[in-house]
């Protein structure tokens, strides 16, 4: 007894998941560079950095 074969996937249909998967893989960069440009900016704090916790600023008055 033979099984009759699995139709053929409608090239429409893969091209369709296709470009989902880009805009899907666009959208996930455009949110890494988001969150990296919110990064950068709470690294490039002004003032002097503590030597020992990395923290800016002097730390006197700020700690109690």
């Amino acid at each position: 007894m033979c099984l009759p074969k699995a139709p053929k996937q409608d090239p429409q249909i893969a091209a369709d998941q296709a470009a989902q998967r880009q805009r899907e893989l666009e959208r996930l960069a455009e949110e890494k560079k988001k969150q990296l440009a919110v990064t950068r900016r709470g690294l490039t704090a002004t003032g002097p950095r503590s030597l020992l916790s990395g923290d800016v600023g002097s730390g006197f008055g700020s700690n109690y």
